[in-house]
């Protein structure tokens, strides 16, 4: 409870997330570790993409510069 507190709820899920791609990539010989790790890289390039998206800069897509619009 005092990790659930400290750290919050993001982590929990986080972890509960992290077993069930763990148990998906079990094989008879192991764990299939590209796979595993995969998972992460494919969300965080997601991500980098919607906040590329979502915090786009307006006052430079116009074409102007910060400096020359103040």
């Amino acid at each position: 409870m005092i990790t659930l507190a400290t750290y919050g709820v993001g982590m929990l899920i986080g972890f509960w997330v992290a077993g069930l791609v763990t148990d998906h990539y079990a094989t008879a010989d192991g764990h299939d570790w590209q796979g595993i790790w995969l998972f992460p890289a494919c969300f965080a390039i997601a991500v980098l993409l919607l906040f590329l998206v979502a915090f786009k800069d307006k006052k430079r897509a116009k074409g102007g510069t910060e400096t020359e619009q103040t």
